[in-house]
């Protein structure tokens, strides 16, 4: 009986998995032909107060709804004291209050996002070689390089962008400078001709612990069973 049950849990869940990847045969794949569905499927994971989205085909917000697919040119808003989460492969991105972040590409080795304002956290549980995974900030490009817990605060055009890798590498990179960031390091950084940064200890806020809260089952040490980490959703199967 366990053993039917196991089977019929991980069949239902593969199953509402595929329906997100034919959904998007009617939604903008950024480039995939029409009718096929992207080669990666992201998903919104969690929903915490008011958060809606509109694709690239669209101009207006709409209401977000769980589990709704996430391909390339899928954009995100949370409303003041809301939060979501989007599962992407290997990755999930935390997107904090009164936060705009854009997917702008997502496929099987690269993903890259842009905040147009707040911020995000991202844990990103594998990188593969030849895996990309890249966050534009209003200041520079945010490379992700390892493995880890990342805050990243998008800044604006008169206040700093901010990185701060909990656990893991990162690179910044903008007009020709290339800042590396440790683990339990955080940079600010701002300007453009020279860029300035400054460099101090990691400090976790409010987004970072609500993030660690929701991922308190996925350690980081522990490989899945049943499963490759690099399928959108492979946190359910494995549970």
């Amino acid at each position: 009986m366990m053993r039917r049950s196991w089977r019929a849990c991980i069949g239902a869940l593969l199953g509402g998995l595929l329906a997100c990847g034919s959904a998007l045969a009617q939604v903008d794949t950024g480039g995939v032909a029409a009718g096929d569905p992207p080669a990666r499927v992201g998903r919104l994971s969690a929903i915490d107060g008011v958060v809606s989205f509109h694709t690239s085909d669209q101009d207006q917000w709409s209401p977000a709804m769980l589990n709704y697919p996430v391909s390339a040119g899928t954009s995100f808003w949370t409303e003041p004291s809301a939060r979501a989460a989007l599962e992407l492969g290997p990755a999930v991105v935390h997107l904090g209050s009164q936060t705009e972040f854009d997917v702008v590409a997502l496929d099987d080795h690269n993903f890259q996002g842009q905040i147009g304002q707040g911020e995000i956290h991202v844990r990103l549980y594998a990188l593969t070689p030849g895996d990309n995974y890249q966050v534009v900030t209003a200041w520079g490009t945010v490379q992700i390089t390892a493995p880890g817990r990342y805050h990243i605060d998008g800044g604006t055009d008169s206040t700093p962008t901010r990185v701060v890798v909990i656990d893991g590498a990162a690179q910044f990179v903008a007009n020709g400078a290339n800042l590396t960031v440790r683990a339990g390091e955080s940079a600010q950084i701002s300007g453009q001709d020279p860029v300035t940064y400054d460099v101090a200890a990691a400090q976790l806020d409010a987004l970072d612990h609500w993030a660690d809260g929701a991922d308190a089952r996925q350690r980081m040490d522990e490989a899945p069973r049943y499963v490759s980490p690099e399928m959108t959703g492979y946190q359910d199967l494995d549970g």
